[in-house]
């Protein structure tokens, strides 16, 4: 057992899961990373989230799945105080 609880204090990563009818490729897409928000653009779509915690935007990581067509995006929560 690691200790963790459920909450997102205990996390280490922000993962982010969007749908996108109709996109083909992540060629299509857009997306910005800053450390408190993420957006993400497109022809057809728009999106602008504000994080809960603030992020390491240089080490994320971001997947496009053409077949179910999803893009995932991973991001390492940056912690002001260790826990």
């Amino acid at each position: 057992m690691s200790g963790k609880d459920e909450s997102s204090a205990s996390c280490e990563d922000i993962v982010l899961r969007v749908e996108l009818p109709g996109v083909s490729g992540a060629g299509e897409l857009d997306l910005d990373v800053k450390p408190s928000y993420v957006k993400l653009s497109h022809a057809k779509y728009k999106l602008s989230v504000y994080l809960p915690h603030n992020v390491d935007s240089d080490k994320g990581k971001a997947k496009f799945c053409a077949k179910s067509q999803v893009l995932s995006v991973t991001l390492p929560i940056v912690r002001e105080d260790p826990f």
